[in-house]
């Protein structure tokens, strides 16, 4: 015993100092990486730093970019993203994941922004106050934050000044954004920038560079300990070898054959020799080959798993992994039968997911089982979420309702474990059999436990898969199929028109006045709407055709296998719409509201002739707005010459715009003149002169030119030419008294810039502002009454004469017409034309001058064509006069003539 202690004790020794060594030897590699570490944080921290304060730096540049391309583009949206380039600074809108420098260069106004919002508002500075920054520094990103506010108002000033209209101010606004001025800012807030991270990368290199210092003090001593170390094991080596009961050698050729998978028995070990390394070896080679077995078992579980998940991203169906997944486990362990059991919506009852090695009666009366506790091992695992484990089925409490079912079925034992989803939720049971009574070992519980995760990890993808694809190709909101869906199945029912030679037909559906629901009542009401309306289309139609959602309140219904004959497939695809309006003109019961609604309908017709999707679409889109124009809650038919229509008339939009840019417009006359038929002035009427169709008249592409905006520029420059007509005319003796009259449209005279561009015509050209007369519609009253006189008193001050025109046909309210600073109604021709032979239109006639003259103004008839109408108007108190019986709208050079003709 004794000299089994002494040749222990250098070993304990050289033991317990290796521990200490090993000990301090982690402390200073501890120590290291605790450097290293910090050496990691600050380099993350410079980082952070750096990237937040060159986004201040970035947000001044990307501001100083979206205000200069707003100005230069006009479009809008360049404006809201200066805002939000704003507010996100500020902290007023959150801020977009990984909003970096790069940012808003990745957004267009054509795309969505690149990032979606974090849903954090925090303003930058405080951002950077939070990234560690000193006082100093933050006090100098604060001053440059300051400065570039004060540079923000510059900006907001220019587009001000651009968004005035004014050409000089537009000019004004871009030399605002590139003088030196604007520059000096900019170098304003970009160098104290440039200081703060110069400090704070020359603060963070310094605390780097006294890091790196100790960490290599400590890697110093990290070297010596090793080689104490090696010193200290060496020594161990020797007094070890008293203690392997044998040579090194010995105990590693052992050792091998075991690392070898050569587990046979070892050679025999003497009694003195028992407590030796080598005893211990032969000890534990029955351990060694307990767990190679158990090994060989975990070895073969993980082939069987990847094989089920690779079936479970396959495309094959739930049941089939399932039914692989229970064989799989069965083949791992043959005397056992498996089942898996599935809860179904309502979470009460189990229904059969795979059990193949199970008699069909037995499958069978378990179908549609309640869970419960008592319910046998499934239903009470199911109910308590706990596996349950009835080691033997013929005694265990839980299986006394069921004993003689498992007996016939040739059951002893059942173990089964709840399948739990991601979210813990309970998705039904996976249990192991036996037909003989059986006690699980730890293998059996972790195989049953790894089972029911893997047949939870099938049911989970299964599940995504679907909402994946109900995600990709149906509407959230009612379930119908979605535009992408709807694209496919009409290409598919155009390619079975074309092989069964049957109509087919579009239904472009849409609520009337859908929005008034939503302002009312709110979008909660409004999405409860669409689905009821959902509903009833789908109730509506045969099981063949389809209903989709293309958004908001617009619907689409595809209808195949319609007649072969034109008429009759229309005829069918107005029943259907008949039923449809039918349907959706019922009452809604919206929450605690009563609801009606209807809908208008555009149909198409489609064959195997060739079609696109698009043009179909476009052709049902037109058709309901012919539809909507119809009154609403009706059906339309795209008719090809309402296309036609269309196609013609952006032919003639596109054809203007050429126009406005190539200066094809010329003014014509029309000479107004007194009782005596001398002229006293003439009205300027603007015509296209296009280079392949001659002269336009504008009852062709006026009415277009409204619709469009673009009477604006036109407008503008009929303004232009009279008023240098009019400094022509002042300086011929012959037509310098004369008064012009311009029609100037609803449109045009709203702009906010209006009064200033006519002041401006006249100073530019020198004009007496008595002769400019503006002939107004009378549509310019229904809109905002009060800005009007104020415009109209802001030109009369000046001189410029107003005419109220085609007057008694439209909006005349003597209320409203009393307090406008009129000089001239204009009798409308429609009246004059039956002046000798409708007794109405010469009472009308009469009331319009007897009017004029209680309110002070002076008349003038239009479309004077004949001696009988002049001696007409004459004898009722009309004195001015407009017509062919004097002239027609001539160039300038032939009106000329006539003026210089009727001085003689």
């Amino acid at each position: 015993m004794s000299e089994k202690n002494n040749f222990s004790v250098p070993f304990r020794r050289n033991y317990w100092l290796t521990i200490i060594i090993l000990i301090v030897l982690a402390i200073s590699f501890a120590n290291y990486s605790l450097m290293e570490k910090h050496i990691n944080r600050a380099n993350k921290v410079r980082q952070l730093s750096f990237e937040l304060i060159q986004e201040l730096r970035q947000s001044s540049d990307d501001l100083s970019r979206m205000v200069r391309t707003y100005i230069a583009t006009g479009n809008p949206k360049y404006k809201e993203y200066y805002q939000d380039i704003l507010d996100i600074r500020n902290g007023k809108k959150t801020r977009p994941e990984e909003y970096h420098s790069f940012y808003w260069d990745l957004v267009t106004v054509d795309n969505p922004s690149p990032r979606s919002d974090t849903q954090q508002k925090i303003a930058l500075l405080d951002l950077i106050r939070q990234a560690g920054v000193t006082a100093d520094e933050f006090n100098a990103l604060a001053e440059a934050k300051s400065k570039s506010d004060a540079l923000a108002s510059i900006e907001y000033e220019a587009m001000r000044l651009f968004e005035t209209n004014d050409e000089n101010n537009k000019i004004k606004a871009l030399q605002i954004l590139h003088d030196q001025k604007y520059h000096l800012a900019k170098s304003a807030i970009m160098r104290p920038i440039s200081e703060v991270l110069y400090r704070v990368d020359k603060r963070t290199i310094n605390m780097i560079n006294a890091t790196e210092s100790n960490a290599f003090w400590f890697q110093i001593l990290f070297i010596v300990l090793g080689g104490l170390l090696v010193l200290l094991l060496w020594r161990s080596h020797k007094s070890l070898q008293s203690i392997l009961g044998g040579t090194v050698e010995q105990v590693q050729s052992q050792i091998n054959e075991i690392g070898k998978d050569n587990l046979a028995p070892l050679q025999s070990v003497t009694k003195q020799n028992e407590h030796t390394v080598i005893g211990w070896l032969a000890k534990k080679q029955g351990e060694l080959i307990a767990a190679d077995i158990k090994h060989r078992k975990a070895e073969a579980y993980e082939h069987f798993r990847n094989h089920i998940l690779e079936i479970i991203t396959s495309n094959k169906e739930l049941s089939v992994v399932l039914e692989s997944i229970v064989q799989g486990v069965e083949q791992l362990n043959p005397s056992s039968l498996c089942s898996i059991l599935l809860l179904d919506d309502t979470g009460q009852h189990l229904l059969n997911g795979a059990a193949p090695s199970l008699p069909d009666f037995y499958n069978n009366a378990l179908e549609g089982i309640e869970i419960g506790v008592g319910v046998g091992s499934c239903g009470t695992a199911a109910a308590t979420g706990e596996l349950v484990i009835a080691e033997d089925i013929s005694t265990h409490p839980y299986w006394a309702p069921y004993k003689e079912l498992a007996a016939s079925a040739g059951l002893g034992s059942c173990w089964s474990q709840p399948i739990f989803s991601s979210t813990g939720k309970i998705l039904g049971t996976f249990a192991i059999y036996h037909h003989h009574a059986h006690t699980p070992n730890n293998t059996d519980i972790k195989t049953i436990e790894q089972t029911a995760r893997l047949v939870s990890v099938a049911i989970e993808r299964k599940r995504s898969e679907k909402e994946i694809i109900s995600l990709a190709f149906y509407d959230a909101l009612t379930g119908l199929p979605n535009r992408q869906l709807l694209q496919d199945r009409l290409k598919q029912a155009l390619v079975s028109s074309s092989r069964s030679l049957r109509k087919g037909a579009l239904l472009f559906i849409d609520l009337d006045n859908f929005k008034t629901i939503n302002d009312s009542l709110g979008h909660d009401i409004g999405d409860l709407l669409l689905q009821k309306v959902a509903k009833r289309l789908q109730a509506c139609i045969r099981e063949g055709d389809t209903v989709s959602r293309l958004g908001g309140d617009e619907f689409v219904v595809i209808l195949e296998d319609l007649n072969e004959k034109p008429i009759e497939a229309a005829a069918q695809t107005e029943s259907v719409s008949e039923k449809i309006i039918t349907a959706l003109n019922l009452p809604y019961s919206l929450g605690t509201h009563e609801y009606r609604n209807t809908p208008s309908i555009g149909a198409t017709l489609f064959s195997h002739e060739d079609h696109s999707i698009d043009e179909l679409l476009k052709q049902a889109d037109i058709a309901m707005y012919q539809a909507k124009k119809a009154g609403r809650n009706t059906l339309r038919f795209f008719d090809p010459r309402m296309q036609e229509s269309i196609d013609n008339r952006v032919s003639v939009e596109r054809l203007l715009r050429t126009a406005i840019d190539r200066n094809e417009f010329q003014l014509y006359y029309q000479i107004q003149v007194g009782t005596s038929k001398q002229p006293i002035g003439a009205e300027a009427l603007i015509r296209w002169v296009h280079p392949e169709k001659g002269v336009i008249s504008p009852l062709e592409f006026i009415p277009l030119a409204e619709e469009t905006e673009l009477i604006l520029p036109i407008g503008a420059w009929v303004l232009e030419t009279a008023c240098s007509q009019l400094k022509l005319w002042q300086q011929n003796e012959c037509s310098r008294d004369l008064v012009l009259a311009v029609n100037v449209s609803a449109k045009q005279f709203r702009q906010a810039d209006f009064v200033s561009q006519v002041q401006e015509a006249i100073l530019r050209h020198e004009i007496n502002p008595k002769r400019l007369k503006l002939e107004l519609t009378e549509s310019i009253l229904l809109e905002d009454i009060d800005e009007t006189i104020e415009s109209m008193n802001s030109l009369k001050s000046i001189g410029v004469q107003f005419s109220l025109d085609d007057f008694g046909t439209g909006y005349s309210s003597l209320q409203y017409l009393k307090k406008l600073p009129l000089d001239q109604l204009k009798i409308d021709q429609s009246f004059v034309r039956d002046l000798l032979i409708d007794s109405n239109d010469r009472t009308i006639i009469r009331t319009i001058i007897a009017m004029a003259d209680s309110l002070g103004l002076d008349v003038i008839a239009e479309g004077v064509e004949t001696e009988e109408q002049l001696q007409n108007l004459f004898e009722k108190g009309c004195h001015h006069y407009q017509g062919y019986l004097f002239s027609k709208p001539v160039p300038i050079e032939q009106f000329e003539v006539l003026i210089e003709e009727s001085k003689l």
